[in-house]
């Protein structure tokens, strides 16, 4: 085998893999999309990197890679020992007295190991964040300088926080993607479950025909742009047997009791006033 496509399982494949078959890696171990509104720094705690001795090996301000998708070219991997690396980094972080990351197990220290050297790939290959509940300030105001106006985003149900952050989250590389990548909570196969505004994804332009269940066309500069809920262009391509694969009975089971409970506490407070 010479290369590897790694896809998480909560994607949903718009584009011809074909391409990334036959991509030109250009001497890299791997191909990966970047991701520049996080940064290395929100992941890797550097205090503790420096007292294992890496002080000035990693730049806190890089970008972070997202690996929903990774290519691998399977003998520059091997040749670079990248997973004798990665199961390294795994045990400075069992023996380290403080958490050496956040955000999971995966991608901290495949991050570590890669410091920087991968190919980079278009976002249209990773288009993420369709399950993430919300935008973080520096996401927000990246999302305001692409043209979206205040009533662009009222009419997309925007709320704002007190510290900059907004929800639903609003997602634009959707139009183009070839992939689009569902990290986050709200997962399509749980979202309906969820008392929670959708995520917003721009109808990608390779959409079939569908009757969508929520849509709103908004003027971001001059052009109109339509958004559908992220967990239904999900839908359009599963199967109803595949929903039912997907569905875990006991959780709905103990969402709906707890809906019953607290529609009981609010009809008892109800009464009381």
């Amino acid at each position: 085998i010479k290369r590897l496509i790694y896809i998480d399982t909560d994607v949903l494949i718009l584009g011809d893999l074909l391409e990334l078959q036959t991509l030109d890696m250009q001497g890299h171990s791997c191909a990966a999309v970047p991701y520049c509104l996080q940064r290395m720094e929100d992941y890797i705690n550097f205090d503790v990197l420096a007292s294992l001795g890496f002080r000035e090996v990693y730049d806190r301000k890089a970008c972070i890679v997202n690996r929903g998708l990774l290519v691998i070219d399977v003998a520059k991997w091997n040749a670079k020992g990248m997973t004798e690396d990665i199961e390294a980094w795994m045990g400075r972080y069992a023996s380290s007295e403080k958490d050496l990351w956040v955000g999971g197990m995966s991608q901290p220290p495949w991050l570590l190991a890669m410091n920087g050297d991968f190919l980079p790939l278009k976002e249209e290959w990773n288009c993420n964040s369709l399950g993430r509940e919300s935008m973080s300030m520096w996401e927000s105001i990246v999302l305001r300088r692409s043209g979206f106006d205040h009533l662009a985003l009222r009419q997309l149900d925007v709320k704002f926080s007190a510290y900059g952050s907004v929800s639903p989250h609003i997602v634009t590389c959707s139009s183009e993607a070839k992939m689009l990548h569902y990290n986050g909570d709200m997962k399509p196969w749980v979202a309906d479950r969820l008392r929670r505004t959708a995520p917003r994804c721009a109808l990608p332009e390779v959409m079939p025909q569908h009757a969508w269940k929520w849509s709103r066309t908004v003027r971001v500069f001059c052009d109109d742009v339509t958004f559908v809920q992220c967990q239904e262009l999900w839908s359009v391509f599963i199967s109803p047997r595949a929903v039912l694969a997907l569905r875990d009975i006991d959780a709905e089971w103990a969402e709906e009791e707890r809906r019953w409970k607290e529609q009981i506490q609010e009809e008892k407070s109800a009464a009381l006033k």
